[in-house]
C-alpha cells in the first residue's frame, strides 16, 4: 500500500524495479547512478514526480524515455532527420511526443516554419495539401532562454483546434537550462494528424508558469504531411 516514497543521496542505486502501483507520489535526488526506474504494472497511479541530479537516468517505464539521437535509425527520427547531426543531445518521448533540445544554434535556417509568432499566441486555418497528401502531425519549436533569478522551470505547450473542439497540453518532464545570453531551442513532435483536417483552425500557445525564470523569444509550428512512405 506504499503511496510515498522520496530518495536522496542514494550514489549507488541503479534502478527501483517493480515499484508498486499504488504509489502516488516519487521523488529521487542525486542518485546518480540511477538509470531505470519501472512499476509491478503498467496501470500505476503516479501523480507527482520529481527527481533531481540523477543524470544517468534514462527511463521511468510508462512515462518518459531518454534515447541518445546517436542511437536513432531513420525510422525513431522520421522527418527530423538533420537532426543527426546534435548526435550528443538526447531525444525526449513521453506521451507519444518526441522532442529535444538544442543550444546556441546559429543556422536559423531550421528553425524555419509555415507558421511563426512573437507574441502570446499564433493560430493558423490548416491548408489542403496541393497532392492532397494526408497530415501526419504537427512540429513545434519555441525559441527561450534563462532570465536569471531562482532555477526554476516550467514550460507548457497547448494546442487547440478549435473547429473541432479538442484541446492538447504539454509539460515535458525534462528541461534544458539555457546558458548566459544563449537561446535554446524547444523541438516537439505531436503525433495529432489524424485529428487534423483541412480547414480547421488550430491555435498554438506555450505558456510558462508564473516564478520560473524562462523567458519565451517566439516560437513557430509547422504541419508535417506523409504519402505512403514519404515523409513531407
Amino acid at each position: 500500500m506504499l503511496q510515498s516514497l522520496y530518495l536522496t543521496g542514494c550514489p549507488n542505486l541503479k534502478s527501483l524495479p517493480c515499484l508498486p502501483s499504488t504509489l502516488k507520489r516519487l521523488r529521487v535526488g542525486w542518485c546518480t547512478s540511477l538509470e531505470r526506474i519501472t512499476f509491478q504494472s503498467a496501470r500505476f497511479t503516479l501523480e507527482k514526480f520529481c527527481y533531481e541530479g540523477c543524470f544517468k537516468l534514462f527511463e521511468i517505464e510508462g512515462l518518459f524515455k531518454l534515447v541518445s539521437i546517436e542511437k536513432l535509425d531513420e525510422a525513431d527520427l522520421g522527418y527530423m532527420q538533420w537532426i543527426k547531426a546534435y548526435k550528443d543531445h538526447k531525444m525526449l518521448y513521453e506521451f507519444g511526443i518526441r522532442s529535444t533540445y538544442l543550444q546556441g544554434i546559429k543556422d536559423q535556417s531550421m528553425a524555419t516554419h509555415q507558421y511563426t509568432s512573437s507574441s502570446k499566441f499564433l493560430s493558423f486555418r490548416v491548408p489542403l495539401h496541393p497532392k492532397k497528401h494526408k497530415i501526419h502531425g504537427l512540429n513545434v519549436t519555441a525559441l527561450y532562454r534563462s532570465s536569471g533569478g531562482e532555477d526554476r522551470y516550467s514550460l507548457f505547450a497547448r494546442i487547440s483546434n478549435r473547429t473541432r473542439g479538442v484541446t492538447w497540453v504539454y509539460s515535458p518532464v525534462v528541461y534544458c537550462k539555457s546558458r548566459v545570453d544563449e537561446d535554446v531551442v524547444w523541438l516537439s513532435y505531436w503525433p495529432i494528424g489524424n485529428l487534423l483536417d483541412a480547414g480547421d483552425d488550430v491555435y498554438v500557445d506555450i505558456l510558462t508558469e508564473e516564478g520560473t525564470i524562462i523567458i519565451l523569444s517566439g516560437y513557430g509550428a509547422s504541419l508535417v504531411y506523409k504519402d505512403g512512405g514519404e515523409v513531407e
